[in-house]
Order: structure tokens, then C-alpha cells, then sequence
């Protein structure tokens, strides 16, 4: 570290600002016009060029030192090598000896401002590229630290002339000894970025962290360039029918929270027939259809409401000649209130004024037709929360007439397409659950219990796409699945190569996007509810926040798209494998958050038993993939309905930790259970951290259940004369038996090890 500081300190403080010098005393010379000073200038500004390349030029692998190699080093890390600055530089540098050479001072000023702008970007890139490699890549070594802090040093007078503010932010990222929580690559991309105008400078210049995979790391791309997440809501914005998916979930939410019969009915009713997810109105033209020529899906349609307003829309399916209903999607306005649209399906109270009037003209396409239309009985849904799961059995399907690898594990363990769907019913109706593993049973729940496994059971089991459903549970059954049907049949579409499956495949792709993120992404305050919001959330409580897990799926998502609108279909599936990983993550956070709550903190309350079983429910069948022994330690541990002792948290946790290598986790993603009062609750460390020291003293100092109602027996029922015996018989019993738990435990992960290393044509193999 200390080697590093001054090898580039050196470089960047002492040489760089020397460089200067040589400069304006060149431009001095210069202006004096005395005798011998041009000799003086031109022999000045050499120098300063000498101090700008060294002796050696030619690469930084000939030992290059200075500022001219720093930047052909960082070019190439940057992907800014075509910029040429080195050739810019020099340029300069020749062309102003020359017109020292003829005393023409006027250009010399402006020449030196401008090799101080480009002798900035080295600089800049050097500290961006060694914080992210701190903060992103995780490298603590203080050689990376150092580095870093070398180019702020250098940079920090220039950037507080621009802005006192912003340059304290830099300061506190990268100063060496000080501390704090870790170093943030974002404030200082952010504060630097700020100061680029005032420095002279351009986000094409700087350029940004290129990717050995291709484009830029996640959010290291130029700041000229939009980053994933930025991307992402672009992207999401066109899906926007599929993405407030999460609003019909919020409004469930809000009726079961009312706790009467009429909520619970309303809030059913929404899950069925839906509210907010591409509306349709059934219109009934005046005379079928008599144009020789159909009326093709997609065609624009434009009407009045009853107040006069607008109303647009488009034709959702062909209308061919002598028919008279026609199906028209209404537009949805982003920039309208929800309350100015037409939102009809389930709502206690529909919104109607965004609706086509109930008689009237439609111009649909070139021509004006008359229709009538009743607002109530013919607006409904295309989209509900129930069809995820309950027409499962018809959309999880791939070309070869199977389902797709994860739902056909699923579909194993609970016996039927639709356990997501039986599993909310089930908790609507306080009934039991008809599966083949898994059941739960609600028909002693209470209310508040009921609410909590509706809302998680939908967000985890029925979607495709992970909105985050943090409130109630609805985002772990219906919604969760659903997001990768999507992204199979978007790889199935781009494997086809058909006409028009290019477009199929990045429409299908963006509706798992928008089923992942929902509608509103900032915070779970702003009423996010699927499992983009589940993952800010579940980071918080874990101490993960800093693996940046929604930004890494962003990604995934954003560069899919890109492969998939070139039909490069080769990396899509492994793209699905990652997500796949990562939305595991959350359920299995909320899994081990909601069990420790109800075994160690005591909360015995059915809002968090539920919330914990229906993570578990989303779960079940991936576990039961990796091991089918373990499963069943999970489901005993969180099964509503089933009259267990407790809940116990640790047994859960080492169920779900061994099947990590399994599920392609690691333990770092998962990380542990973060105390308000530092560092992690008793036992609830991340898997890689050994168990606390409290937890070891519990073990060592008190006596076991089993030790103590032996030696209770003992003390009770024998004669002194025979304690001394037994006692010593006791203990040896005692060494025995944790001797064995101690073997059976490692054999027991050795045994888990062969179970998780199963093949997917092994399990394919099992099913059959």
C-alpha cells in the first residue's frame, strides 16, 4: 500500500503539476521577449514535454512511467484508445514549439489549458476505475486504496475550485485511514461527473468501464450513456400493462386490510377478474363489419368518453367481414391520473371517465363505425393475477410440448400446473390446499393471517415477473413463475426464428422485465410491491445491499434484450439460469427473516407465519430438486396449519444453506441477519461466518434437554452411593452422543454434497 501511494503519488502529484511549471515559465519567457528567451521558452517547454512521455514511450509493458503511459493504460480499460489523446497532446506540444520558436506567445495560454484538461482524464479514470474495483469488485487490498486515493489527491483542488460541495464527497470515498462504511463508487462518479463542464471535459473522453463480456460493467458506462436501470424503466414504460400487475396486487392488499366480508369478496373479485392490466372494452358495432377487407390486430381506434374527452385504443384481435364485436384495448396515458382512464374488472368502484362512451361513432382505422357499449358488463381484463397460475397448464409449455425445466419441477412437487392458484383459493376460501406436497391449511386462520399468505402467496407463485410484493405475500406464488415463462417463451420465440419472432421475443422478454419491477421500482415507501421491491427491502434486513443484486438482473435483462433484437439466441439461456439464482435470494431471505422472527424474537403472530410459509411454498420445489430429504425439514418448519412444537429457525436454515451450491447462491449473497446494534443477530450470521460466540456459550454452559432429565431421573430415583457411578456413566453417554451428532452432521453434509450434484438428466430421470 505504502508503495503504491508513493509510486503514484510521485507520478500524479510532483511530476503532473511540474509539467505545469515548465509551461507557463515557457509562456513567461515567452512574453518577456528578452534576449535569449526564446532559447529559454522553447528549452522550458521541452522540458515539460520530457516530463509529460519519459524516456520510454513506447507501452507501458516497456516500463513506461508517466502521465503519457497512465493514459495509454487507461484507454484501454476505458475503451477510449480511439480519442487518440496521447497523439492530441503531443500535437499541441509541437505545434506551440513552434510558435515560441517565432515568439508568437497569443496561442501558448490556451494550448496549456487545454493539455490541463486532457492531463485531467487520466486522473479521472484512474480514481473511477480503482473505487469501483474497491466498492464492486470487493477488493480491499490497500494497494487499490491507495491508487485511488493518489489520483483524488491530485484531482481534489481542481474540483473543489469548481465546487466546495462535491469535493468533500470525493475526499470522504477515498481518503486513506479514514473511517468509514466502505468506499461508494456511485457518490464519486456522480460528484465527478458534476464537475466535467467546469473541468473541460467530456463523458466521451472519460468513456467508461468496458466489460470483458462486451459493453460497460453495470453502471460504469460513459455518463453520456444511460445506465441498466435507466434502460430497464424504459423498457418497462412499454410494458406498462404487464407492470401494473402491481397495482392489482396493492389494491387486494387495500381490501383485505378493511377486514370485512365485503373486502375479502372485493379483493377476490380483483384477483379473478382483474383492475388494472391492459383493460379491453367488448364493442358492439351498430352493423357487422361489411369492408371486404379485415380489420387487423393493432389497428388504431379513437372514440369519445362520456365527458368528451379522448379516448384511443387499438384493435386486439382480427375483425373479418360480417362480424360485429369488436375487441379494443385502451391506451394507457402514463401521464394521465389512474382516476382520468377506464379501469373497470374487479374494482369495488370502477374508474370510468377514461371509457368510450356507451353509444356514439368509433373511427377504427380510415372509417367511422356506430356501436353501443355498456361500461360495467363489457370492460374487462386480458391480464389478472389468477390466469398466471390458472392457465398455467396451457402457457408453461415449450416447442417440444413440455414444460419448461423450472415449472416441470414445480409441477412435480405439488401434482398439478395450477398449485399457486389452489394455494391463494385456499387462503381466500379458509380451506386446505389439494396438492401433492406442500398443503397448507387455512381453516383456522385468522383474518390478518389470511391477508398476509394471499399477498405473498400471489408475488411468489403466480407471476412471471417478480414486482415486489413486500406488504402481504401476494409477489412469492402467482407472480414469481410467471417472470421466467416469459423469458422462455422469449428464448423459445428467438430459437424459432420465424417472421415477426424477433418482435415476439424482446415483447415477451419486456413483460418479465416489467412483472419483475412492476410499476413503481423507487422504494417499498412508494408502495412497490414485487420482488424488485422485496429485494431493496430484503437487502436492508441482510446487509446485502452492496451486491447490488436488482442492478446485476437489470443488466441481465437490458444486454438480453440486446442479444435477443439481434436474434443472438445462444446466451439467453444461461441468462435465464442467472436470473433464476438471483430471485431465489429474496425468497430465501424472507424465508429465514420471517422464521427467526417467529422462533427466536417470539412473534407468534399468523402475519408473520404466513408471510415465512408462503416464501417456503416458493421454494418447496426447488429444494425438493436439490435433496427431497431436506424439503421436508423446511415444510414441517413453515407448513400452516400443521401442530409442530415451533418453529425452529436453525433447523430451517441449515436445511436451506445446504442446498446452496445446488441453487447456485452463495453465501455472501445471502448474507445474515444485521443487528441495529452491529454486526448480526445470535446465529443469524451469513453461512460463511462462523456461529457466535453466545451461541457456543449456550452449548458449553447449559445442559442439554436430554442431559438434564437423565441426571434429573438419577438424582431423584438413586441412593448417593450409586451417583458417583452413574454420573460418570451419564457423562460418558453424554461425550458419546455428541461425538455422533458430531459425526452424523459431517456425514450428513458430505451425504448433502452427493444429493446436490445430481444431474438435471438424473432429476429429469426421477420424474419420469
Amino acid at each position: 500500500g505504502k508503495a503504491e501511494a508513493i509510486v503514484n503519488g510521485i507520478a500524479f502529484l510532483n511530476i503532473w503539476m511540474y509539467v505545469f511549471r515548465q509551461m507557463h515559465f515557457a509562456h513567461m519567457k515567452c512574453l518577456e521577449a528578452c534576449d535569449g528567451c526564446v532559447d529559454e521558452s522553447v528549452e522550458a517547454w521541452d522540458r515539460a514535454l520530457a516530463l509529460y512521455t519519459g524516456s520510454n514511450t513506447n507501452s507501458p509493458s516497456d516500463n513506461g512511467m508517466l502521465i503519457y503511459t497512465v493514459v495509454e493504460t487507461m484507454c484501454e480499460v476505458f475503451g477510449t484508445c480511439d480519442n487518440n489523446l496521447n497523439e492530441r497532446v503531443l500535437k499541441i506540444f509541437v505545434d506551440s514549439r513552434d510558435n515560441l520558436s517565432s515568439s508568437n506567445c497569443g496561442p501558448i495560454e490556451t494550448n496549456i489549458e487545454q493539455v490541463e484538461s486532457m492531463m485531467t482524464v487520466p486522473l479521472i479514470q484512474t480514481l473511477l476505475y480503482e473505487t469501483y474495483r474497491e466498492d464492486r469488485f470487493k477488493d480491499s487490498s490497500k494497494k487499490v486504496e491507495a491508487k485511488g486515493a493518489a489520483a483524488a489527491a491530485a484531482l481534489l483542488p481542481r474540483v473543489a475550485f469548481c465546487s466546495k460541495g462535491w469535493v468533500d464527497i470525493v475526499y470522504m470515498n477515498t481518503a486513506l485511514g479514514l473511517e468509514v462504511d466502505h468506499t461508494s463508487y456511485e457518490a464519486v462518479k456522480d460528484a465527478i461527473e458534476r464537475q466535467y463542464d467546469c473541468l473541460e471535459i467530456s463523458c466521451d473522453e472519460v468513456g467508461g468501464i468496458v466489460s470483458p463480456k462486451g459493453g460497460y460493467f453495470d453502471n460504469a458506462e460513459p455518463c453520456g450513456l444511460p445506465s441498466s436501470i435507466e434502460v430497464a424503466h424504459e423498457t418497462v414504460a412499454s410494458s406498462i400493462d404487464y407492470a401494473n400487475i402491481a397495482l392489482d396486487l396493492k389494491s387486494i392488499e387495500a381490501q383485505l386490510a378493511i377486514g370485512t366480508q365485503e373486502g375479502r369478496d372485493a379483493a377476490h373479485s380483483i384477483y379473478t377478474k382483474g383492475a388494472y392490466s391492459m383493460p379491453y372494452a367488448d364493442i358492439t358495432l351498430a352493423s357487422p363489419i361489411d369492408t371486404p377487407d379485415i380489420i387487423k390486430k393493432g389497428t388504431e381506434v379513437s372514440g369519445k368518453s362520456s365527458t368528451g374527452k379522448d379516448v384511443t385504443g387499438v384493435v386486439m384481435a382480427d375483425a373479418k367481414k360480417g362480424e360485429s364485436v369488436i375487441q379494443v384495448h385502451y391506451s394507457y396515458d402514463a401521464d394521465a391520473k389512474l382516476n382520468d382512464q377506464c379501469f373497470v374488472g374487479g374494482i369495488p368502484t370502477p374508474v370510468t371517465d377514461g371509457c368510450f362512451q356507451n353509444e356514439g361513432d368509433l373511427v377504427i382505422g380510415q372509417n367511422s363505425y356506430q356501436y353501443v357499449y355498456d361500461i360495467i358488463a363489457d370492460t374487462h381484463n386480458n391480464i389478472t393475477l389468477q390466469s398466471f397460475s390458472s392457465e398455467a397448464e396451457s402457457d408453461m409449455i415449450t416447442s417440444d410440448g413440455r414444460y419448461f425445466a423450472l415449472f416441470r419441477r414445480y409441477n412435480k412437487y405439488y401434482g398439478r400446473p395450477d398449485y399457486a392458484d389452489e394455494w391463494v383459493t385456499a387462503a381466500f376460501s379458509g380451506t386446505t390446499t389439494d396438492l401433492l406436497g406442500g398443503n397448507a391449511k387455512f381453516d383456522n386462520y385468522d383474518e390478518e393471517g389470511k391477508a398476509e399468505a394471499i399477498v405473498n402467496g400471489i408475488a411468489f407463485l403466480n407471476i412471471e415477473e417478480k414486482l415486489e410484493a413486500i406488504v402481504n405475500g401476494i409477489a412469492f406464488l402467482n407472480i414469481w413463475m410467471y417472470v421466467f415463462r416469459q423469458m422462455h417463451f422469449a428464448h423459445m420465440k428467438c430459437l424459432e426464428a420465424c417472421d415477426g419472432c424477433v418482435d415476439e421475443s424482446v415483447e415477451a422478454w419486456d413483460r418479465a422485465l416489467a412483472l419483475y419491477t412492476g410499476s413503481n421500482t423507487n422504494s417499498p415507501s412508494d408502495n412497490g410491491m414485487l420482488i424488485y421491491t422485496v429485494v431493496e427491502t430484503m437487502c436492508e434486513v441482510f446487509g446485502t445491499c452492496d451486491n447490488n443484486l436488482n442492478e446485476r438482473v437489470l443488466k441481465i435483462f437490458v444486454d438480453s434484450r440486446d442479444n435477443l433484437s439481434s436474434s443472438n439466441c445462444g446466451p439467453i439461456e444461461t441468462n435465464i439460469e442467472q436470473v433464476e439464482s438471483m430471485m431465489t435470494v429474496p425468497l430465501i431471505q424472507t424465508l429465514l427473516y420471517e422464521t427467526y422472527r417467529e422462533d427466536r424474537f417470539k412473534d407468534s403472530s399468523k402475519k408473520v407465519e404466513a408471510k415465512g410459509a408462503a416464501a417456503a411454498a416458493a421454494l418447496l420445489p426447488r429444494v425438493a430438486f436439490c435433496s427431497k430429504g431436506w424439503v421436508d425439514i423446511v415444510y414441517m418448519n413453515t407448513a400452516l396449519g400443521l401442530e409442530v412444537d415451533h418453529t425452529s429457525y436453525e433447523a430451517v436454515k441449515d436445511a436451506i444453506e445446504r442446498q446452496y451450491d445446488c441453487l447456485e447462491i452463495s453465501c455472501d449473497e445471502v448474507g445474515g441477519i444485521v443487528s441495529p446494534k452491529g454486526g448480526y443477530f445470535d446465529n443469524a450470521e451469513p453461512c460463511g461466518l462462523p456461529i457466535s460466540t453466545e451461541t457456543v456459550s449456550k452449548v458449553t454452559e447449559e445442559e442439554s434437554p436430554l442431559m438434564s432429565e437423565i441426571q434429573s431421573f438419577f438424582n431423584s430415583n438413586l441412593n448417593g452411593k450409586m451417583i458417583g457411578l452413574i454420573s460418570g456413566v451419564v457423562a460418558g453417554m453424554f461425550v458419546c452422543i455428541v461425538s455422533l451428532v458430531c459425526v452424523l452432521k459431517r456425514k450428513r453434509k458430505r451425504s448433502s454434497g452427493l444429493e446436490t450434484n445430481k444431474t438435471e438428466e438424473d432429476k429429469d430421470r426421477e420424474i419420469l
